[in-house]
């Protein structure tokens, strides 16, 4: 499999070729966007891309499935000695190797940095707004924190199992802030989401993280590592599922609501042990009267 920082450093010296909407010519299938270097027309390097759009919630096991499959259904790619698959999803997934995973955080943010009309046009029409930031589906995400409270407040992390569909949810509905809500339903705090990581654990001489991926960790920051070991470790009593789990990583400053903040007890008003989708505005207003900081129904997304 080609390595991607390989590719960055021959890429200019390359003849490409890109294809879009490429169809199998033995099948149905349709590569969203293929790209063939060439060296003296020599093939060198190909690479395969399945782009999902900016709001799309689709799991990453089902994009691998898609690739895994495309790549066998297009003969001309055996006649490259070097091939990368690539996917283009909301989401990272460091689980996977045989396929690089880019997010359309990674793509607007490196665009960014790209001053032409056209690059800002594309930026502007993918996010409606024309300085960096963070692609979201909702506004706020309320999550019930129970007795991991402290450990989110100290280490800046949230983490859950990826099985069971509340969890996959929390993970695929991108929110600009979670709420973590104590019992009873009060929340005090809004965290901003910096990125959110999908990766094994395991309880290994007294680290629950690969090697490889705490290398990773560190560039998005350079303590996470001990954060995330931290929070497995505190958790004895109630041990972190070993496997594949999320990681909400937080921004270190977090939002701290007026007075005692809000209670969210769900649209019903009777309280729930799921995720919801509080509206911001209400949270700030309604966190600035103490004597009504109880959410309506109408104050949900």
């Amino acid at each position: 499999m080609l390595k991607l920082s390989t590719l960055s450093r021959k890429i200019l010296s390359y003849k490409w070729v890109v294809e879009c909407e490429t169809i199998a010519s033995n099948s149905k299938d349709r590569a969203d966007i293929i790209i063939y270097f060439y060296r003296n027309n020599t093939p060198q390097y190909v690479i395969m891309i399945e782009a999902k759009s900016i709001n799309s919630n689709v799991p990453s096991s089902t994009i691998v499935s898609q690739l895994t499959s495309y790549s066998k259904r297009f003969p001309i790619l055996n006649t490259f000695p070097n091939v990368l698959l690539v996917a283009l999803s909301i989401s990272k997934n460091l689980n996977i190797t045989n396929v690089k995973f880019l997010t359309w955080d990674d793509l607007i943010n490196a665009l960014l940095q790209i001053h032409e009309p056209i690059v800002e046009n594309y930026i502007n029409h993918l996010t409606r707004i024309s300085n960096k930031m963070k692609y979201y589906t909702h506004e706020v995400m309320s999550i019930p924190a129970g007795k991991t409270y402290n450990l989110i407040k100290e280490n800046s992390i949230y983490i859950c199992t990826i099985y069971g569909k509340h969890y996959k949810a929390r993970a695929q509905e991108r929110s600009l802030y979670v709420g973590c809500r104590q019992r009873g339903g009060k929340i005090t705090e809004l965290y901003k989401i910096k990125e959110i990581i999908q990766l094994n654990l395991s309880n290994n001489k007294g680290s629950f993280l690969y090697k490889s991926d705490e290398i990773y960790l560190q560039t998005i920051d350079k303590d996470l590592p001990a954060r995330i070991n931290r929070w497995c470790n505190d958790r004895r009593s109630r041990p972190i599922k070993e496997g594949a789990n999320y990681v909400f990583v937080f921004e270190r400053d977090f939002l701290k609501l007026p007075n005692e903040g809000i209670i969210d007890k769900g649209k019903g008003g009777n309280g729930t042990r799921n995720h919801t989708f509080p509206k911001l505005t209400a949270i700030l207003q309604k966190s600035m009267d103490p004597s009504h900081n109880l959410l309506s129904k109408n104050d949900y997304e």
